[in-house]
This record gives structure tokens, sequence and C-alpha cells, in this order.
């Protein structure tokens, strides 16, 4: 497209922040107005007929690309919502649910990471058209085959007759095409579309988790706080499609043992390892959760620390580097300690709703929880900014600029970790348990 770095990391921060924040449109509408299992065939669809207009290019880019986003809205958080409505709440099995269904769907990642890949060495993508439409054809049929036994089973719209459901589909559908045409100009002022965002995305956010935690909920202030956790996470996280980006474009050899690796390949990693990992974690924490009581708060502090220690590695890398080409190895380990945090703390958050929000609300904090997703690929977008990207890539300049940024994350990470884990002690410490224990006493008295 020929696109400064600047505007093509902000369009795909302002893309990772639609897909995700939207889905707090999706928690609401999805569930009330259409089944979950329609919203994703719809949602197949929409992507399907992008792809035609995407490859048109011009204005018709742009047009594309919110069909796209509009399309792919209600996938994640509707598969989320279809597993979390087959297990009650205190049921241990959800989470082990939650780290298989991760695991499929990074085999997907694999799947699309190596063929765009491929097409990234050619530098030439309008042939992936075709491979878009055939994956999308599978996922329809499969779908429509599995779409009785996936139906909902708690959401309003189960409870609705034909004629309403009908009804609600119309009105499911007119919102989708307004949000077509508004995404479409977000896109096009993407710039200006990205702070109005995360200034709206973190209101809603916070007034969310707010009413979650009324009435001093001690359940509710332990979701808050993993939810800034999860935030934060996110922010980082999703470094590795723009800062760590630019980083492999311009501060790396792109060799590992004598083999080019384009950059779109890098993510495998988390992908593979995720695959292996997370059916293996989902029954370690299962043996380790019985006999040392392992909570979500413990997972989510190891998560944070492997990921202050994926930043080290980048911080190693460049001042052993001297400032000039990073040997790759230094990203690979950084993808590698990513995946371990990515694994500790994303799935695991998605389980959170399941046990903390009640029935009634499980489907529109679904869509909050994703949401936050969005708004860490905004904030992901404005901290890959500090890196200016100069006309005759100057790697000493650039490389002092990573090394600024990744030093910013790795002290963000390890104070957070640091602030989960006295957080986790206050509230576990002796001295509240009795206080607790007291108050519940003399509750109790006449």
């Amino acid at each position: 497209m020929h696109m400064p770095e600047p505007q093509a990391v902000t369009i795909v921060g302002i893309s990772i922040a639609l897909h995700y924040a939207l889905a707090l449109i999706n928690g609401v509408l999805v569930g009330r107005w259409i089944s979950y299992i329609n919203a994703i065939i719809v949602g197949i669809v929409l992507q399907a007929l992008s792809i035609f207009v995407i490859y048109k290019g011009g204005p018709s880019f742009f047009w594309g690309c919110a069909i796209f986003l509009v399309g792919s809205l209600p996938g994640s958080s509707s598969i989320n919502m279809i597993i979390t409505e087959r297990f009650q709440p205190h049921d241990h099995g959800r989470e082990r649910a939650f780290m298989w269904n991760y695991s499929a769907m990074n085999l997907g990642n694999i799947m699309g990471y190596s063929i765009a890949g491929y097409f990234q060495l050619l530098n030439n993508f309008s042939k992936i058209s075709y491979v878009n439409i055939s994956l999308m054809f599978i996922a329809f049929i499969l779908s429509i085959v599995y779409k009785s036994s996936l139906g909902d089973i708690y959401s309003t719209y189960a409870k609705l007759n034909l004629k309403n459901r009908v009804f609600g589909f119309i009105k499911f559908t007119m919102i989708l095409l307004v949000m077509v045409v508004v995404i479409n100009q977000l896109l096009i002022y993407s710039v200006l579309s990205s702070h109005i965002i995360i200034i709206v995305v973190s209101i809603g956010l916070a007034l969310f988790l707010l009413y979650s935690c009324r009435g001093g909920n001690n359940g509710g202030l332990m979701f808050i706080v993993l939810a800034i956790a999860y935030l934060l996470f996110w922010s980082l996280y999703f470094m590795i499609p723009t800062g760590l980006t630019l980083f492999a474009n311009y501060s790396t050899n792109s060799e590992f043992l004598g083999l080019l690796i384009p950059p779109a390949w890098l993510p495998n990693i988390n992908s593979f390892l995720i695959i292996l990992g997370a059916p293996v974690l989902a029954i370690i924490f299962k043996k380790l959760g019985k006999k040392y009581h392992l909570t979500a708060i413990n997972k989510f502090i190891a998560g944070l620390l492997y990921m202050s220690a994926a930043f080290l590695f980048l911080i190693i890398g460049i001042l052993v580097a001297k400032f000039q080409i990073v040997n790759l190895g230094w990203l690979i380990l950084t993808y590698i300690f990513l995946t371990f945090s990515e694994l500790f703390i994303a799935p695991v958050g998605f389980a959170l709703v399941g046990k903390y929000v009640g029935r009634q609300h499980q489907s529109i904090m679904t869509g909050v929880w994703m949401s936050m997703l969005g708004l860490g690929g905004l904030i992901a977008s404005e901290l890959s900014k500090i890196v200016k990207i100069s006309s005759g890539h100057d790697t000493f300049q650039m490389n002092k600029q990573f090394l600024q940024l990744f030093i910013i994350l790795f002290i963000l990470t390890l104070i957070f970790s640091t602030c989960l884990y006295l957080f986790n002690s206050y509230t576990n410490s002796p001295r509240r348990t009795r206080l607790k224990f007291g108050n519940r006493l003399t509750a109790m008295k006449p």
C-alpha cells in the first residue's frame, strides 16, 4: 500500500482495537437478538465477502477492512460464550476446556502465519485471497453441520419465539450495516480515531468494572484487579504485530541457523508452543490446584514475570550487538517467553468471567473482557510510536529508541507483578482472615 510506517502501525493498532473493543457490542446483541452459533455463521459470510472488496484497492480497501472487522466481531466472544454456557460457575473443567480451545485456536494461527509468511517472501498477497475463501468455506460448512449441538442454552435468545427471533435478526443486521459505515471512517482517519477510542473504551471499561464491584463484593474487587493486570498484559503482548514487527524488520538479520525467516513466521513459535503447552498446562494446573491451591492471581503473577523476562532478552540482545544488527535468536527467545506469559494469563482470563460474573451478565462481561484486548492493541500501537523510523533507517539510532522502549516495558511488568503479589499477600494475610471471621461472628449476634 506504500504507507509510511507510523500510519501502517496506527492502522494495525486500530484494527486490533476495533476487532476486540467492538466485542462489547457483540456481548450486548449476541445471545439476545441472535444465537451465538448464528452470529458466527453470519461473521464467516461477511469475512468471505470482504475479501473481494479488499483486493480492489484504493478506497475499497478501507470498505473491505470494515466489512472484515464486522465479520470477525462475533467469532471469539461467541465461541467463548458457547463454552461458558456448558459449565457451572464452580466447575473446574471450564478452565481446562478454555485451555484446549486456546490450543485449537493457535493451530489456526500457525496455518495463518505460515501462509502469510510464504506470500510475504513473494511480496505478493493477491493470491492469498483464494486460500482465505477456501478456509472460510470449510468453517461455514462445519458451523452448519454442528449448529444443533452448539445452540444457546441459558441466553435470552434461547427463550424467544420464532417471531421475536426473526425480528431480532433484522435488528442485528441493521446494526452491522451501520457499524460498517462507521468503521470505514474510523480506518480512514485512523490517527484521530485511535485517540478517541482509547478514551471512550477506557471510560466504558472503568464503568463496567466498577459495576461488577458494587456492594463491596470481594469477588468483584478481585475481578477488577485481575482485569487491570489482563489489560496490561495485552497492551504489552500486542507489541508483537506493532513494535516487535518493526524491530524484526529493521534491527535483526532475519536469519536463524542459516535459514531466512520472514517476520510473519515468528508468531508460529508462539502458536506452536501454545498447541503443545496449553493441554499440558491444563493438566498441571489441575494437579497443582488441588495440592497448593493455585489461584488465578498466582498464575497472573507468574505470567507477568515471564513477560518481564521476554523484554529483558531484547534489552540484552541490543546491548550485546552494540546497537547494531541484533541476532534473531534474542527475538526468538522473546517469543518463547511471551508464549509462557500468554499461557498463564490469556485462557485463565477468559475463564474468570464464568467464575466471578452471574449468568445474566456473562455475555456483556465477556464483551467487556474482549474489549480489553482492543484497548491493549491501541496502547501497544501508541507505545510503538516511541521508535521513530527514519528515512535512512539508521540502525544505531533506532536501537537506542528500541532499548528505551523495552526498558520501559520490562520495568512496567516487574512493578505490576510485584503489586499483584503484595495485593495477594494482603488479601490472604492471617490478620485480614481473622477480621473477616470476626465480622461474621458480629453479624451473627442478635
